[in-house]
Formats: C-alpha cells, structure tokens, sequence
C-alpha cells in the first residue's frame, strides 16, 4: 500500500489528499479535489466578509463618534458680544452651534481691525494664537472670556457700550458667517450672555 501524499500509478495528488488511480477499487470521483478547492473558496470568501464586517463596524463607530459623515456643516452663531477697546484691541466672544457636518474656522475679518486672530489660553493662563479653529460634527463651541475668543488687532474706531463691532467668520467648507457684535462694558463680559 501506498503512503499518504505518495503518487501511485494513474493517481494524482491534490491537496493533501491522493486521488486513486483507476484501477483502485475505492475510487471515488475527481468531486474530492473538487471539494477541496471550494472548501477552500468558501474559507476565503468567509474571511472576505468577516473582514467587511469588521470594516462597516468600523466606519459605524467613526460615525458614533462624532466623525465627520460627509454631511455639509450647518454652523449658526449666537450671543456675539465685544469688550471695550483696550489700546488697539478688542476681544469678541461668540457661540458657534454646528448641527451638521465637521467645520473649520479658517479666518476672521472685521473693518474695524487690521487683522483678526484665534486666541485660546493655555493651562497656565497665557494667550496663544491659533491658525484656525475647529467646529466638529454636532457640537456647540463657546467663545468667552477666560478661553477661546476672537482678537482684534489694529482697531482705529473708540468703541463705547452700544456700538457693535461686525466681524466675517470663514470656514473651510465655504460658508461665511456675518454677525454684529454688540460692545459691552469688560465687567459685564463675565456674565451670562443675553439668550
């Protein structure tokens, strides 16, 4: 008898697996390799959509997760208000609601100021100058005192309580918000803004 795996005459082997030859009276049909090789298709076709499954759960979690889903944003600002001038500057504080997609503010302008800045204040309380700001997917961004807020730098104009300051918000996905930022006295910038 021959060992496993051993070529024999009019056999072959396949897979691990010999297929006798002709005269072998245990013949079975070529259906063995056959089976073989669409075992092996259904292994893989069963790997091919474990790992799809495990790409859409991903994506899924991604979107669970505030990830951005290609949906336009849809930002809206409210509670705009400005500090009085302070030597060249003014601070303008504002809420940014996003009930859409992911946004990025990219640049502010005012008419009233040489250039408009992002500044957030570190751990310790010390101002930094950001390139931009980020709005992501569903979430409301608070502009205020003692945080992120927008600097004006270069403002010509005395400003008193009840002037407004109008200031153009950039974003990255082309929409460009316009608001009017009424001066409040700097006591009155820690509070609560009007709703």
């Amino acid at each position: 008898m021959n060992a496993p795996g051993e070529d024999r005459p009019g056999g072959t082997v396949e897979a691990g697996r010999s297929d006798p030859g002709p005269s072998d009276p245990g013949r079975t049909s070529s259906g063995d390799a056959a089976h073989a090789v669409t075992g092996r298709g259904r292994a893989w076709a069963l790997g091919l959509i474990a790992l799809a499954v495990v790409a859409v759960g991903a994506a899924l979690l991604v979107g669970m997760l505030g990830g951005d889903d290609g949906a336009p944003p849809q930002v809206s600002a409210s509670e705009a208000r400005a500090g009085e001038r302070v030597g060249t500057t003014v601070a303008v504080y504002v809420t940014l609601r996003n009930t859409g997609g992911a946004d990025t503010l990219e640049r502010a302008s005012s008419p009233d100021a040489a250039r408009v800045l992002v500044h957030g204040t570190d751990e310790v309380g010390i101002m930094r100058t950001s390139p931009s700001l980020e709005v992501p997917a569903s979430t409301t961004v608070r502009l205020e005192p003692g945080g992120t807020h927008l600097m004006l730098e270069g403002v010509g104009r005395s400003l008193a309580p009840g002037d407004t300051v109008p200031v153009a918000l950039e974003f990255d996905r082309g929409e460009t918000l316009r608001i009017e930022a009424p001066v409040v006295p700097l006591e009155d910038l820690l509070e609560e803004p009007p709703g």
